[in-house]
């Protein structure tokens, strides 16, 4: 059975939103626990809920998450904004990489067209239908080719 879409609003009944705030504390908790065991980290979590106390909660104790913002606060600066990212500094290395994909994808289609240029050239295409482009995009993906089968050659002599 699908689950329904959570409306994300305030919940009004007070009864069903300190069941909700329970339950959801608690699944907290658990996901906090298990990302602990398997990811090897020390997290602290505090759940504040105000004027409502009995259900605000700490995870794993009180004294523990307490010297673990102890800890935290005594790191200098320099270290805890080390391995920090801004949102523009993270969009920056999202579009230099998705622009390296494009660039990859566009040398594969390239080579792809002068493959079908060339096997139409074979099938009697005559050299003067291609346009200066085509001509010279063969004409590189040649070199190309030849530099790479005299790269390899090179490798199996000295490999002999």
């Amino acid at each position: 059975m699908a689950k329904n879409k959570v409306v994300l609003a305030r919940i009004a009944n007070d009864s069903k939103r300190k069941s909700t705030l329970k339950r959801r504390r608690d699944g907290l908790f658990k996901k906090i626990e298990e990302l602990s065991t398997l990811c090897d980290v020390e997290p602290a979590v505090v759940v504040y809920a105000r004027g409502e106390e009995e259900e605000s909660g700490v995870w794993p104790s009180k004294e523990v998450t307490e010297e673990r913002f102890r800890r935290y606060e005594f790191i200098p600066d320099v270290e805890k904004t080390l391995k920090m990212t801004t949102q523009e500094a993270y969009l920056q290395e999202r579009v230099a990489k998705e622009m390296d994909k494009i660039k990859r994808e566009e040398k594969k289609n390239e080579e792809k067209e002068i493959s079908l240029i060339m096997n139409q050239l074979a099938d009697g295409m005559k050299l003067t239908m291609l346009d200066t482009t085509q001509l010279n995009a063969m004409y590189a993906f040649a070199e190309e080719s030849l530099k790479k089968l005299k790269e390899r050659s090179k490798k199996l002599m000295e490999d002999i």
